[in-house]
Parts: C-alpha cells; structure tokens; sequence
C-alpha cells in the first residue's frame, strides 16, 4: 500500500514540477497516427518527439526506481517477507529499465515500435526478476 502511495506522490510531484506537461500530454495523444511497420501491419505512433513529456515521465521513472531501492532497504530492515523484497528488486529493475528507454526514445535514438517491444522485454524480465528473487531469498532465509 505504500508503495501505492508514493506512486501517487510521485505523480502529483511530476505534474507539479513540470509546466506545460498537460498541453504535452494532449499533443502527444493528438499527434498518433497509423504507421505501416510490416506490410498491411500498422500500429498507431506518434509522429514527433514530446520532449516534456518524455522527461517528466523520466524524471518520474528515475525517482520511483529510487524510492523502490528505500522500500527494499525498508523491507529488510523490518524483516519482511521474501515476496515484497522480490517485488522491489523487480520494479527496480523495471523503473530504471523503463527510465533507459524514455531517455533512449527522447533522444531519437528509438523509435516508437522498438520502445514499446522494449517495454513489454522488460515488464516479462521484471516479473522474472522478481520470481528469482523472491525464491533466492526464500532459501537464504532456509539457511539462516
């Protein structure tokens, strides 16, 4: 639930902090069009670059990876569960993952297709991450 929590915050804190960010998000949507990526294949991406938009949603990804590295550290001081430590260290990985990407498409050094097949990689080495985790941790715990 906290972590929902400073998901909310952060969010707020983006709006706040970045001017112009709901004119951005509003030219961002408007400016999605049908793009043929294979042939009769198309998939709807925005024709410009949205450098505001892109760097609020950076700057948000960076500061929620960093608040997932206080919860596990949180979560391990507290001793808890196996499970949440893992979730943690996957949205780790996920946040700062995802921030690379947003970097990488604000600086036109990705195109819109390849950085969404980018973000489906890493939300399913996300998860996978946190299953490991989760599960070294349960036997590291067996052995203490």
């Amino acid at each position: 639930m906290i972590g929902f929590g400073i998901f909310l915050v952060l969010l707020g804190w983006t709006f706040i902090s970045t001017p112009g960010l709901i004119e951005s998000i509003k030219a961002f949507i408007i400016d999605f069009k049908l793009v043929e990526i294979s042939p009769n294949f198309f998939i709807p991406a925005p024709q410009n670059n949205h450098p505001i938009l892109y760097g609020a949603v950076y700057n948000f990804c960076i500061l929620f990876g960093i608040a997932q590295i206080i919860l596990l550290i949180i979560r391990f001081a507290l001793n808890d569960t196996s499970k949440g430590k893992g979730e943690n260290i996957g949205g780790i990985f996920f946040w700062f993952s995802a921030a690379y990407l947003v970097g990488l498409l604000s600086f036109g050094s990705l195109v819109w297709n390849a950085f969404v097949g980018s973000i489906v990689v890493i939300i399913g080495a996300s998860i996978i991450i946190n299953v490991f985790a989760t599960y070294a941790l349960k036997k590291a715990w067996r052995k203490i």
